[in-house]
């Protein structure tokens, strides 16, 4: 493998795992947690239990389908890693649902946990994607 492409993965990773943990800690945010406390210690741990499962996932899916287009355009390594984002938010969706259907009385709020889980895993592989590919590793000339 290049270790352009390489880079490009752990870089999409890197950026993606910075902007989950933000995402959590400005959600934490809202709910009156004080600045410290949202982005090093309640974020942080939300974001694992809520988000790690699928992010474990995006990661797998980002390195199997990385490796495997290596020697493909740039726009198929794009669309590659977003393709493993969106691996990685259903993935979220379908476990955090099985568990809200299997948890009793309290099935809608983890649900919902579930739905924002995989909302801000997306987001932020969207973003890290973008941001490594047309900022990071923009090809000039």
């Amino acid at each position: 493998m290049p270790a352009r492409v390489g880079a490009e993965i752990a870089s999409v990773l890197v950026i993606t795992a910075l902007l989950v943990v933000a995402g959590f800690g400005v959600l934490e945010l809202g709910d009156g947690a004080s600045p410290v406390d949202a982005f090093f210690s309640t974020g942080p741990s939300t974001a694992v239990g809520f988000a790690g499962l699928g992010f474990g996932a995006t990661a797998i899916a980002a390195i199997l389908g990385g490796t495997l287009a290596r020697n493909r355009t740039r726009r198929t390594r794009v669309l590659v890693s977003l393709a493993a984002g969106a691996v990685g938010a259903v993935v979220n969706l379908v476990v955090g649902t099985i568990i809200g259907v299997t948890g009793g009385g309290w099935s809608a709020l983890l649900i919902a946990f579930a739905l924002i889980g995989a909302a801000v895993l997306a987001v932020a592989v969207l973003l890290a994607t973008l941001f490594t590919y047309l900022v990071a590793f923009r090809r000039t000339a």
